[in-house]
């Protein structure tokens, strides 16, 4: 593996890590109370910028690794 994948690959591995970890707090957190819906939908929020992150480093990662494919788009 290149020094690339390996590193998205370790990425990849935390931030399934860290969704994990934020979904523990949720549920434990889960309740009927205002301020736990809140707190569910900040998480949920803050999980789903994650994934769009790494979408975009992936993207960047490629477009690094053939230049030729991006110079079209």
């Amino acid at each position: 593996m290149s020094d690339t994948a390996l590193k998205n690959a370790r990425m990849s591995d935390e931030l399934e890590r860290t969704l994990i970890r934020d979904a523990i707090v949720a549920e434990s957190l889960s309740g009927h109370a205002a301020g736990s819906r809140w707190l569910r939908l900040k998480v949920r929020l803050s999980a789903f910028g994650g994934a769009v992150g790494e979408v975009l480093h992936d993207m960047d990662a490629g477009r690094r690794q053939h230049p030729v494919v991006s110079a079209y788009h």
